[in-house]
């Protein structure tokens, strides 16, 4: 720009000398004697800057870079904290403010799966502020504030109970009134053993289902808590209850039809045991926690009960019954599945060094031998027949 100028000046000057202006017209300029055919000397005055528009930007300046606001969002309010959810957050960091922007609290966020950006305030106590923004932050730099849209949770389920089974608890409620900003999306069910240690989440079920049964350690009471969520993943009020001692599995008085598996000792399948004898049991496929009874048939006697590890097995310890008679017998492990069925596990073993079957005889009565014999031969054979009949039975 200042070149173009200046050339057109130098043209203007010369243009001026040609059309014969005097020299007083044309200060600088020096008039050729006659008959001097030397050009005459041309002198110019230094030319003066343009004055630059203060309110144009040269085209090489960076203007100061505008911090956009966020476009909108919500906030939840739970027990001594606040959930910011933010749309159009520009970076990870922003502040808050809960007093329509007189005071700000600066916090760290998260962008979460759904390209919001989630970040969580304190509040002194579970009561709902008005008048929360948030805005963009960007090292000195603050956006305008933007207002949030309070989030309503849903109510509390009503009409819990929680139903004591063997080793398992069904718990039941309805589900709770209408009022949230969004709608109820599923419950979940908490528990904690009352003089206990266990707890944790009994079940969850997705809406309208408002019931659910679950295993549980026995012999315990429990708190039992549900809450409900909705739709946007809040969750809202509880309902409590505690229940009733939970008792241990029933043993089964008959040898179980429904087999689930097999019970091992300690290098194996078992098949054969001594009366009287000391042995390791081992079984899987149990819920942690909670016990199973061990029973020996064919009448039913109780060898004790154990309490399942961690991985769903038990290890026990028990003794066969010196009183066992010889022969074959069923050792059977009833317990609570994860998914809160009865689990039994069956296996047949022969018991050896128990009672011996016992085989009754005739007394001697004094009677003449000989129609003694005929008639005690006849009754001796029938008793014979019957206990050999006996015996096939017992084996099949």
């Amino acid at each position: 720009m200042r070149s173009s100028i200046v050339s057109r000046r130098v043209l203007g000057l010369a243009a001026a000398a040609l059309v014969g202006l005097s020299t007083a017209a044309l200060p600088g300029v020096a008039l050729a004697e006659e008959g001097d055919t030397t050009p005459p000397a041309v002198t110019t005055s230094p030319v003066a800057e343009p004055t630059a528009d203060p309110t144009a930007a040269a085209e090489d300046e960076v203007l100061p870079a505008v911090v956009l606001a966020p476009t909108g969002g919500e906030y939840f309010v739970g027990d001594g904290y606040i959930l910011l959810t933010v749309e159009g957050a520009s970076s990870s960091d922003l502040e808050y403010s809960l007093d329509n922007g007189s005071t700000w609290t600066y916090v760290d966020a998260t962008l979460d799966t759904d390209d919001e950006t989630v970040a969580y305030g304190d509040v002194e106590a579970d009561s709902a502020p008005q008048g929360v923004q948030v805005r963009n932050v960007d090292g000195a730099d603050r956006s305008a504030g933007t207002a949030l849209d309070l989030v309503v949770p849903v109510g509390a389920p009503t009409n819990l109970t929680a139903v004591p089974g063997g080793s398992s608890l069904t718990v039941d409620w309805d589900a709770p009134a209408p009022g949230g900003t969004y709608a109820v999306s599923g419950y979940e069910v908490y528990i904690s053993q009352v003089d206990g240690e266990g707890g944790g989440i009994g079940c969850s079920t997705e809406a309208p289902t408002t019931a659910c049964t679950f295993p549980v350690p026995d012999g315990y009471a429990y708190d039992v808590y549900v809450l409900a969520y909705d739709e946007a993943g809040y969750t809202g009020g509880d309902a409590f209850v505690t229940s009733a001692k939970v008792p241990a599995v029933a043993a089964p008085t008959a040898v179980p039809t429904k087999d689930d598996g097999d019970i091992t000792g300690p290098s194996g399948p078992i098949t054969a045991v001594t009366a009287g004898q000391q042995l390791v049991l081992k079984g899987d496929g149990f819920f942690p926690g909670t016990t199973v009874r061990l029973t020996v048939f064919s009448a039913a006697v109780d060898l004790g009960s154990v309490v399942v590890a961690d991985d769903g097995t038990f290890t026990a310890g028990v003794t066969i019954p010196a009183t066992l008679a010889n022969g074959t017998h069923h050792l059977v492990a009833t317990g609570i599945a994860a998914d809160g069925s009865v689990r039994n596990l069956v296996i047949t073993v022969t018991v050896s060094g128990g009672q011996a079957t016992v085989v009754p005889t005739l007394a001697n009565t004094g009677f003449d031998a000989v129609p003694v014999a005929v008639g005690g031969g006849l009754v001796l054979l029938t008793g014979a027949g019957l206990l050999v009949g006996a015996r096939r039975r017992s084996n099949a």
